[in-house]
């Protein structure tokens, strides 16, 4: 046998597995890998309350801080009204809603603490005690319930500054959240009524009081 029928024989011999390879459609490698693909995949984030806040203009919103409690909501609830001694009482209408994507369950409003630019006497608990019996010389109601109903949910009789704050922080329950008035989606009203005494003191004139109050909805 020659060499070069040698070598064609034996270029033969290595041809022939590659021609059969290909023939079957693989590769030389045969499987050079394995893959998944994934393209399920999903997460939420857990779904909370979100409280908006509504007196006349202005709108303020729980989420307006990253820990969904806003501290610097500048509606004034006591309306910045003057008042004027046995006048009429005057009324301040908050509305609410609950925008966020979870029923809620309960309503609080919380008194905080209340300042007086005079102190004798001091309008935050100042009592008229010229009149029998002796009542509030600024008198300070509040009440909250569905925009449609009754407002009987929380109430505060009319007192002082300083008995709202005593007697501390009041609630609206609602054992069945998915049907209640709080629930995503819906919208109730708290309404503060103030008065001054008819026969107020004259050193109160001019005078002005400041209190906190904070809502939280759970």
């Amino acid at each position: 046998m020659t060499r070069r029928v040698a070598l064609l024989l034996g270029a033969g011999v290595i041809a022939l597995p590659l021609v059969l390879h290909a023939l079957v459609g693989g590769t030389l490698a045969g499987w050079p890998l394995a893959g998944i693909s994934n393209n399920g995949n999903t997460l939420r984030t857990t779904p909370a309350p979100i409280l908006m806040q509504v007196v006349g203009a202005g709108v303020c919103w729980s989420s307006d801080t990253s820990d969904n409690k806003s501290a610097s909501c500048s509606n004034n609830l006591f309306g910045n009204f003057e008042l004027v001694p046995g006048a009429t009482a005057s009324t301040v209408t908050v509305s609410f809603t609950n925008h966020g994507k979870v029923d809620g369950s309960k309503f609080t409003i919380t008194p905080g603490a209340c300042t007086s630019t005079v102190s004798t006497p001091n309008l935050c608990s100042y009592t008229e005690t010229t009149t029998i019996p002796t009542v509030a010389g600024l008198t300070i109601a509040v009440a909250c319930g569905p925009s449609s109903g009754a407002l009987t949910r929380i109430q505060y009789p009319a007192s002082t500054a300083a008995a709202l704050v005593a007697a501390g922080p009041k609630s609206w329950n609602e054992p069945t959240p998915a049907s209640g008035g709080l629930k995503a989606g819906a919208s109730w009203v708290c309404e503060f009524t103030l008065a001054l005494a008819q026969y107020a003191d004259p050193r109160v004139a001019g005078a002005s009081i400041s209190q906190l109050f904070t809502w939280t909805l759970s």
